[in-house]
């Protein structure tokens, strides 16, 4: 049998898990990031293609790859 003070040590423990995974997807947004700096980039849906990244994401804008 689990004595009281166990059974307190890994609730304490869950509940500090749990509240680290809530932490770390509110400060993240809930949306991965991107380490791209603004700039042209090889299309990922088109190679022939490159596509302009604004810093944040994928814009509309392409042009041919040379």
């Amino acid at each position: 049998m689990l004595s009281a003070t166990l059974i307190l040590v890994l609730v304490v423990a869950v509940l500090a898990a749990v509240g680290g995974i809530v932490v770390f997807v509110v400060r993240s947004g809930g949306r991965p990031r991107t380490s791209f700096a603004p700039g042209w980039y090889p299309d990922p849906s088109d190679a022939r293609l490159l596509r302009y990244h604004d810093g944040r994401g994928w814009s509309a804008a392409t042009q041919p790859r040379p």
